[in-house]
């Protein structure tokens, strides 16, 4: 069986059956007492394709069920997520490893738009990313896929039944500066929150490669004061459409390959 590491869990695949015609990983976290990102992450996943448009449910993992998992050696218990696995994917964080020099911005382009199109059907469904991040942001280079993965920092609106603080539940600790500060300040989370990270993880994408126009676009959505932000997906979408239609002209599509592994 093979094994991942994520941030707080270890991803288990299971083949597929009869009754689920995909591989599943199953997420099962290192330590007990984050059983609760688990169940968050749950709650997301359900809550997204029941209050969001069917139309862009690609861009979310399918959970497959929930459960409890007892350990039978120490008797602990943990929740575990039964997700769709993905393949032919690679992370962000794998994509500017593959250019170190920084990734071309035409090639970037697509990837930003398909970003924000994620996050607007989230954020419509009221459901909050909370780790937009390099590891969380999966792309397909053929066909120019992209899904956001890992929703255990989330913060879904039904969740104000019991937690109304509205606050992103945990860091990555790793990443801990590439945060807003609303986030490391304990504070609200809002929709700016989710498209702060989501241009972070872009600039680092294209590191030295960006054109100024897209620097100063770049710019107003990573100001420190969470209301001065974009806080509308949708909204910044067509924005970066203008910017980058007078850089480039009218969208084409552009090949994307990621090289073989060495």
């Amino acid at each position: 069986m093979n094994v991942l590491e994520g941030d707080l869990a270890d991803l288990y695949r299971v083949p597929s059956t009869g009754s689920r015609s995909r591989d599943a990983l199953v997420k099962l976290p290192r330590d007990p007492r984050d059983s609760d990102l688990i169940e968050r992450e749950a709650v997301a996943l359900r809550q997204l394709p029941k209050d969001g448009d069917g139309r862009y449910l690609p861009y979310v993992p399918r959970l497959y069920e929930s459960f409890e998992h007892r350990d039978p050696a120490t008797g602990e218990r943990r929740t575990a997520n039964a997700i769709g696995a993905l393949d032919g994917f690679h992370s962000l964080a794998e994509v500017r490893a593959a250019h170190p020099g920084g990734l071309d911005p035409r090639d970037a382009a697509w990837m930003w738009r398909r970003l924000l199109v994620g996050l607007g059907f989230a954020h419509r469904a009221v459901v909050l990313h909370g780790a937009v991040l390099p590891d969380h942001v999966l792309i397909h280079p053929g066909k120019h896929g992209v899904v956001l993965v890992d929703w255990c920092y989330s913060v879904p609106g039904c969740y104000a039944r019991v937690d109304s603080s509205g606050r992103v539940p945990a860091m990555v600790n790793r990443y801990a500066d590439w945060y807003p500060p609303e986030v490391s300040g304990r504070r609200q989370a809002s929709a700016a929150t989710d498209l702060y990270m989501a241009t972070r993880c872009m600039t680092y994408l294209m590191g030295d490669q960006a054109p100024k126009p897209l620097q100063l676009f770049a710019k107003g959505c990573l100001l420190s004061a969470q209301n001065r932000r974009p806080n509308d997906a949708w909204r910044l979408l067509g924005e970066l459409d203008e910017v980058l239609e007078r850089l480039y002209g009218p969208r084409r599509f552009r090949p994307f390959t990621m090289p073989a592994p060495r």
